[in-house]
């Protein structure tokens, strides 16, 4: 609550701009990924930006946890 008594405006989640990447690009993306594609070619193909890939493949790295990372935070190192 702010002073006045109402709602600050940043606790709402409203608008904002669409997310580029559908599913389908998404899945488009990392498949290019992992045939060896370059982040410029892949952009180019999906029809999407440099920084969108990136972005996408960055948080889908950042979502799964190597096996290394996982193993030393249970105390087992490899």
């Amino acid at each position: 609550m702010s002073i006045n008594g109402t709602t600050p405006h940043r606790s709402r989640k409203v608008g904002g701009r669409r997310p580029v990447v559908d599913d389908d690009k998404r899945a488009a993306i990392f498949d290019r990924h992992r045939r060896g594609e370059s982040i410029r070619t892949i952009a180019a193909g999906v029809k999407v930006s440099v920084g969108v890939v990136h972005k996408t493949l960055t948080a889908a790295r950042s979502e799964t946890k190597p096996a290394a990372i996982v193993a030393a935070a249970e105390g087992n190192p490899r």
